[in-house]
C-alpha cells in the first residue's frame, strides 16, 4: 500500500490560500470593469447615433419649412426674406500692423490672429458691430449646414492643454466638453449650425481654421447690388472707359458678363501683341463656381547671351526665346526687365542651368508664387526650329515662407577652417562675431569635418565646415570684415600661405555674382577640387551648381571620391569621428518610477555602481535622467529632477574625465545644470516643445542636442498617433518644422542628433515603419539628398545625413510584438530591434543592456 498522500489529503498553506482567492477576485473585478466599459461604450455610442438621427431630422424640419415660406410668399405675389442668420463664419484677410489699438483688440478677441484664419461667430449687435469696425481687414458671411459641417471635418483641430489637437476621436470632444453634453463631432456640429446655448464653450474649444489662399487672391465686397441697364447691364461703361492694364479691362468685362441672368462660368483671354518692347502678352481668366483663375502669360523674349558647352559656340552671344507663364496677375514689365537684364550679364553652358536660374529669380527675388518657364534654344539644331527645356518652380521649391518682406540681403557661403587652439571654439567664435558685429546673420551650418592638410602637409588636422550667412555688405566689403575677425582671433595674415592657423574664412558663393580681381575670386577658384569644402558644402546646398561650373556639389564631391574626410562631433574638449563605429548609449535612469528600471538608480551610490558596470562594459555615452517620460508618468519639480542628476554627473567627471556624458531632460535649467556639472550632451525628448528657453539654452551652451520626435506629453501622446500623411512622412516634416526652429535660435547643425522617438506618440505599426524607413531620417543612408539647388537665405532642412539616435530598448512595442509583459526581460527582442536600427543606418543606440547591446554592434559593424 503506498504512502503517499493524495492530492485531497495534502495541506496547502494559508499565504498561498489567501494569495489564490485575491488574484481571482482581482481578476473578476477587472474583468467586471472591461465588461461595465464595453457596455457603456455601446450605451454612448448608440446615444451619438440616435442623436445624429435627431439632428439630420431637424435639418430636413427646418429646410422643408423655409421652402413652404418661400412658395407662400411667391403665392402671395411677394418676396421671401429669409431671417437673419444667427452665426457669421468670419475670415481675416489681411495683416494689422499700424493700425489703431482698437481694431488689433478686436482681432484679437475674436481669434483671427494669423491671415487666412477663420472662427464661427455668434451674431448679436456687440459682434456686429465689432465686424464693422474691423471689416477692412476680415471677410464675413452667413454659412450654411454644408460648409459648417465641411470645415469642421476637414479642418476642424481642437485645443487640448493649449496644444492644436485633430479631433480623430469623439473621445477627445467628450473629455473637453462632455460636461455641456457634448459628446460627439455632430454634436459640435449641430451647437454651432443652431447657435445652442453651449456655443461659445464649443467655439473656444475648436482651434481657430486655417483656410488655404484664394484662388485669384481676394476681391472686394460688392457695395452695389442692382444692374444699371437692367439685364442687358450698362456696356457704355465698359466700352468707353480707358483701362491701363489687360487685367483691368478682363475684370470689366468679366463683371459685364456676370451681371446676365444665368452666366455661372466664364472663360476669357485677351492678347496685346504690341503691348511689351520684348515678348507678346495675353492674360486669361476663368471662372467657375464663384472661382477665378487667372493666368498670364509672355511669349517669345527673345535675349541675347553666352550659351553653350563648345569653343565655337561661346565666342558670340546667341538668341534664346523665353515664354512666361505666371499664375495670378504681377507686374510683367518688371519682371521681363529683371529678367533680361540678369540673363544677358550671364553665361550658361546648357539651357537647363539658365531656366534654373530664371525661375529662381522670379520666385527668390521677384516673390512670384509660381512660375513655367520655357527656353528654346533656335541656333541649336539644323532641322528642327529649336532645342527647349521647361521647367516650373514654386516657392515650396526654394524653402521660401510666403507672405514675408522681402529682404536686401544676399546669400552667401562661406568655408571656415582650423587646426590650432581649440578648433571648434575657434569656429564658434568666429562665426558669433559675424553676427554680434552686423557683418552678417548666419542661416545654417554645415556639420564639422577632420581632414588632413592638403597643399602644406607636416602641420596638424583641420577641422573644417561651411555656414550660409545672409549679408548687405558688398563682396569686398564682406572680406575686409572676415579678414578683420580672423586677425582679432590670432591668425597672422603675414604668415606663411596655407599653414597652421587658428581660424580661415573664405568666400566661396556671393548670391549670383562673379567677381574676378587681384584680391578676390567669386566663385572661390578651389571650389571644385578640395573635398574639404565641397563635403560640407553638400550639407546646406546639395544640387547646388556654382555661377560658371557644370557640375552640382555632389557630383563634384563624387568625381573627387576622397574617403579620408571624417564627420566629427564635439564632445567637451575632444573630437570624435562619428562614422568610424556603431556607438552605444547606457540607459542611467536615476528615477523611482521609470518603466523598466525605476528605483535601481535611485541613490547615488546604486547609480554609481551601475555606471561603472557600464563603463567596464565598454559604453560609450551615458545618459542620466532625473524624470520619467513613460505614458502617464507624473511631472516632478525642476529642483527634484536637478537633485537627482547633477551628483552623479559630477561624480562621474571626476572619477572618469574620459567618459561622454548626456543629460536626459526637456527642461532649460536641469540642461544648463548639467551641462556645468560636467555633461556633455542634451538629450531633449520634447525637441524643443516643452521649454520655450531649450533652444536659447542650448545655443548659448555650444554643446551637441539630442532633438526627439514627440507629440503632447507623457498623458496625452498615446492619443496621439494619427498621421493623416502617414507616420514616416508626418515625423519627417515635424522634426524639420522642429530642424527650423533649432538652426534659427542658434544651434548649430553639427551640434544636432536626429531621434525619431520611437514609443513616443506612435502605435505598434507606427514604429515598426519608422525601423523600416530610417532613412527618412538620417544616418548613415546611400540615399542622395537633391532637395536643394538653389541659393537661397534659408536653412536646408532636409535630415538626409544627420546623425541618427535610435532609442528603442525595451519598449512597449517590442513587449507587445514578442508577447513579454515585463520590459526587463525584453532583451532578445531589444537585440533584434538594435540590429533592425543599425542595419537602417544609425549611428547611436539608446538601451539599458550595455553589455549585450555591445555584442550586437561588434557583430553588425563586422557583417
Amino acid at each position: 500500500m503506498s504512502t503517499v498522500p493524495t492530492l485531497q489529503k495534502i495541506e496547502q498553506p494559508e499565504t498561498i490560500l489567501k494569495k489564490r482567492k485575491q488574484d481571482n477576485k482581482a481578476r473578476e473585478e477587472k474583468l467586471a470593469k472591461a465588461a461595465e466599459a464595453k457596455k457603456a461604450q455601446k450605451a454612448k455610442r448608440a446615444v451619438i447615433f440616435k442623436r445624429a438621427e435627431q439632428y439630420v431630422k431637424e435639418y430636413r424640419v427646418r429646410e422643408a419649412e423655409e421652402v413652404r415660406l418661400k412658395r407662400v410668399a411667391r403665392a402671395n405675389g411677394d418676396f421671401y426674406v429669409p431671417p437673419q442668420s444667427k452665426v457669421y463664419f468670419a475670415i481675416r484677410l489681411r495683416g494689422v500692423s499700424n493700425i489703431a489699438p482698437k481694431p488689433r483688440k478686436i482681432m484679437q478677441l475674436l481669434r483671427l490672429l494669423k491671415i487666412n484664419s477663420g472662427v464661427f461667430i455668434k451674431v448679436n449687435k456687440a459682434t456686429e458691430q465689432m465686424l464693422k469696425m474691423v471689416e477692412p481687414y476680415v471677410a464675413y458671411g452667413e454659412p450654411n449646414l454644408k460648409s459648417i459641417r465641411e470645415l469642421v471635418y476637414k479642418r476642424g483641430y481642437g485645443k487640448v492643454n493649449k496644444q492644436r489637437v485633430p479631433l480623430q476621436d469623439n473621445a477627445i470632444i467628450e473629455k473637453e466638453l462632455g460636461q455641456y453634453d457634448i459628446l460627439s463631432i455632430e454634436d459640435c456640429i449641430h451647437e454651432i449650425a443652431t447657435a445652442g446655448p453651449h456655443f461659445k464653450q464649443v467655439t473656444n474649444f475648436l482651434w481657430p481654421f486655417h483656410l488655404s489662399s484664394a484662388n485669384g487672391g481676394y476681391r472686394q465686397r460688392k457695395l452695389l447690388h442692382f444692374v444699371e441697364g437692367g439685364d442687358v447691364g450698362n456696356r457704355e461703361k465698359v466700352s468707353q472707359h480707358k483701362y491701363d492694364s489687360l487685367p483691368a479691362l478682363s475684370s470689366a468685362i468679366s463683371s459685364a458678363a456676370f451681371s446676365y441672368q444665368g452666366v455661372e462660368a466664364l472663360n476669357l483671354r485677351l492678347s496685346k501683341s504690341k503691348g511689351l518692347l520684348k515678348g507678346e502678352l495675353s492674360y486669361e481668366e476663368n471662372y467657375d463656381n464663384g472661382e477665378c483663375v487667372s493666368i498670364t502669360k509672355i511669349s517669345n523674349i527673345d535675349v541675347d547671351i553666352i550659351i553653350g558647352i563648345h569653343p565655337w559656340e561661346r565666342q558670340f552671344k546667341q538668341k534664346v526665346l523665353l515664354d512666361l507663364t505666371i499664375k495670378g496677375n504681377h507686374d510683367y514689365n518688371l519682371l521681363i526687365q529683371r529678367l533680361v537684364e540678369f540673363l544677358e550679364q550671364s553665361d550658361y553652358h546648357v539651357l537647363e542651368n539658365l531656366a534654373l536660374d530664371a525661375a529662381r529669380l522670379a520666385i527668390v527675388d521677384l516673390k512670384l508664387p509660381e512660375v513655367t518657364i520655357k527656353a528654346a534654344k533656335p541656333s541649336a539644331l539644323t532641322f528642327a526650329d529649336s532645342a527647349s527645356v521647361q521647367v516650373t518652380r514654386t516657392s515650396k521649391d526654394f524653402n521660401i515662407i510666403e507672405n514675408v518682406t522681402a529682404s536686401q540681403a544676399t546669400p552667401v557661403v562661406l568655408s571656415f577652417g582650423s587646426n590650432l587652439g581649440n578648433q571648434k571654439l575657434n569656429i564658434q567664435k568666429a562665426l558669433n562675431l559675424l553676427e554680434s558685429r552686423g557683418v552678417a546673420k548666419v542661416v545654417d551650418t554645415s556639420f564639422l569635418y577632420q581632414t588632413k592638410p592638403m597643399y602644406v602637409i607636416d602641420q596638424p588636422t583641420f577641422l573644417n565646415g561651411v555656414c550660409k550667412i545672409s549679408t548687405s555688405l558688398t563682396p569686398h566689403g564682406l572680406l575686409k570684415s572676415i579678414k578683420e575677425i580672423e586677425e582679432d582671433l590670432g591668425r597672422d595674415l603675414g604668415g606663411p600661405v596655407k599653414g597652421p592657423r587658428p581660424i580661415d574664412l573664405d568666400i566661396l558663393v556671393f548670391g549670383d555674382q562673379k567677381v574676378n580681381d587681384d584680391v578676390l575670386n567669386i566663385p572661390h577658384i578651389g571650389i571644385s577640387e578640395r573635398s574639404f569644402v565641397l563635403k560640407p558644402f553638400c550639407d546646406v546646398l546639395p544640387d547646388f551648381i556654382p555661377p560658371g561650373h557644370l557640375l552640382t556639389s555632389t557630383e563634384a564631391l563624387q568625381r573627387l571620391n576622397d574617403d579620408s574626410i571624417k564627420m566629427a562631433l564635439a564632445v567637451g574638449q575632444k573630437l570624435i569621428s562619428l562614422r568610424d563605429k556603431r556607438w552605444v548609449m547606457g540607459i542611467l535612469n536615476c528615477t523611482p518610477d521609470s518603466f523598466s528600471d525605476g528605483g535601481l538608480n535611485y541613490t547615488l551610490e546604486d547609480s554609481y555602481k551601475n555606471a561603472v558596470k557600464m563603463i567596464e562594459d565598454g559604453v560609450d555615452f551615458i545618459d542620466v535622467g532625473g524624470m520619467s517620460t513613460r505614458p502617464n508618468a507624473p511631472d516632478v519639480e525642476p529642483e527634484v529632477e536637478i537633485d537627482r542628476v547633477v551628483p552623479i554627473i559630477a561624480k562621474l567627471r571626476k572619477e572618469y574625465p574620459e567618459v561622454i556624458i548626456s543629460v536626459d531632460t526637456f527642461r532649460a535649467a536641469v540642461a544648463k545644470a548639467a551641462v556645468e556639472a560636467g555633461a556633455d550632451i542634451i538629450n531633449d525628448v520634447s525637441g524643443g516643445l516643452a521649454d520655450e528657453d531649450m533652444f536659447k539654452t542650448v545655443a548659448e551652451l555650444g554643446v551637441p542636442y539630442i532633438l526627439m520626435h514627440m507629440r503632447g506629453d507623457s498623458r496625452t501622446m498615446t492619443s496621439l498617433t494619427h498621421y493623416s500623411e502617414g507616420v514616416v512622412e508626418g515625423v519627417k516634416h515635424e522634426m524639420q518644422e522642429r530642424l527650423k526652429m533649432a538652426l534659427e535660435s542658434g544651434i548649430r547643425r553639427w551640434n544636432i542628433i536626429i531621434d525619431p522617438g520611437l514609443g513616443f506618440a506612435k502605435d505598434v505599426d507606427g514604429n515598426l515603419d519608422i525601423l523600416r524607413n530610417l532613412d527618412a531620417f538620417g544616418g548613415r543612408s546611400t540615399k542622395q539628398d537633391k532637395s536643394n539647388g538653389f541659393l537661397t537665405q534659408e536653412a536646408h532642412l532636409e535630415l538626409a545625413n544627420m546623425p541618427l539616435l535610435i532609442g528603442h530598448s525595451r519598449k512597449k512595442f517590442i513587449g507587445t510584438i514578442t508577447d513579454v509583459g515585463t520590459a526587463k526581460d525584453r532583451v532578445a527582442g531589444t537585440a533584434a530591434t538594435t540590429m533592425a536600427a543599425l542595419s537602417g543606418g544609425a549611428d547611436i543606440v539608446r538601451v539599458h543592456d550595455v553589455k549585450e547591446t555591445i555584442d550586437v554592434t561588434k557583430m553588425a559593424q563586422a557583417m
